[in-house]
């Protein structure tokens, strides 16, 4: 049957609190963690295709390292050799190292290492070239960040800054012209928000926002991009994966305007099922289709579940598959080919597990 999630290949690793994951390149991930001892851990990932006749996809151990005291930890990919961890550090402060990967994977290097101000939740992304931060402050404040980041990580400096309104979760997508928050606010409703970034990073400005219903957990992707009929107005669809007040999965996606106005529209939603207690977002590709948008939640039972989706004849979003895998906490996704991505899960005993899928 087409287009069904296909559980592939899968590994363990070392017991972990949090995680999370980043693609680095065609067929390797990153991982950032925190370690059972509360220390940062990263770590390069090989996974195959399961082509050449080897079958299921496999995925190698390669090169890692360790960092310090961390209590949250996000992480995003500059390029195939270079990733940035940002966390919440061992003073409660927003943290970003540079990591320095060797071209076959098996050595990864700590470069520059800048901190900030005081953090309580942490989220990054790449827009224009340049890492972002979003994070709720000690205060409470929603705060964004442009960081240069030379190319071999030697350097990190920081540019624009921007402070808004009150929240309590964040999450940030990169589009073309800037950055799409993702936020809880103070009041419990989710506010999607628009910040335009300059080439430079020195200016990082707010530009249109929008609201949908209350919500405990958020979580946002860049999905694609399209242009209108006549190649004019392009825009980008950003889709929020949400736990809803009634603790159900709820997904959905926005317009933003890829000019200077960044203008949201809300396009579509749906209901994912009930009672879920963490969700992850991200998107695997269709050999000659639209990309799929892809779920993965810890369910009522306390197991991960993966679902994709796509939209019908009149682009509203529509549940695809739902693949089940088992005991899992915390949830992270990554696409690796085409047609392939990875979960990542603190699975049984605690410990970091990597599973393949193929969409097809």
């Amino acid at each position: 049957m087409a287009n069904q999630l296909i559980r592939q290949g899968d590994t363990t690793g070392t017991a972990i609190t949090r995680l999370a994951m980043s693609t680095l390149g065609l067929g390797f991930v990153a991982t950032a963690v925190r370690t059972d001892g509360g220390k940062l851990k990263v770590q390069v990932w090989k996974v195959s295709d399961g082509s050449g006749g080897a079958g299921a996809q496999q995925i190698e151990n390669l090169g890692h390292a360790s960092g310090d005291a961390v209590s949250r930890v996000a992480v995003v990919t500059l390029a195939p050799d270079l990733f940035v961890t940002a966390s919440r550090d061992g003073n409660d402060k927003l943290s970003l190292t540079a990591w320095k990967v060797a071209q076959n994977g098996n050595q990864v290097t700590p470069q520059d290492t800048v901190t900030d101000v005081a953090a309580d939740e942490v989220a990054v992304c790449v827009a224009r070239g340049l890492v972002v931060t979003a994070i709720r402050t000690g205060g409470g404040k929603l705060k964004l960040t442009a960081w240069k980041v030379a190319a071999d990580g030697s350097t990190i400096e920081r540019r624009g800054v921007a402070t808004d309104i009150d929240i309590d979760k964040v999450a940030v997508v990169g589009t073309k012209y800037g950055v799409v928050t993702a936020v809880r606010k103070a009041g419990g409703d989710l506010g999607v928000i628009s910040w335009s970034v300059s080439s430079d990073g020195w200016q990082v400005e707010r530009r249109d926002d929008a609201s949908a219903g209350a919500v405990s957990e958020v979580v946002g992707a860049y999905f694609t991009s399209l242009v209108d009929p006549g190649l004019v107005n392009e825009r980008a669809v950003i889709a929020t994966a949400v736990r809803d007040d009634s603790g159900g999965l709820k997904v959905i996606d926005w317009s933003v305007g890829m000019d200077t106005t960044m203008t949201i529209h809300r396009l579509s939603s749906a209901p994912g099922g009930a009672s879920v207690s963490k969700v992850a977002i991200g998107r695997v590709g269709t050999a000659f289709e639209t990309d799929r948008l892809v779920t993965g939640v810890r369910d009522g039972g306390g197991n991960l579940e993966l679902r994709t989706w796509t939209t019908d004849s009149s682009q509203q979003l529509a549940l695809e598959d739902t693949a089940p895998a088992g005991p899992a906490d915390e949830v992270a996704l990554a696409e690796v080919y085409q047609t392939h991505l990875v979960s990542a899960i603190r699975g049984g005993q605690g410990k970091l597990k990597l599973i393949g899928w193929k969409h097809g």
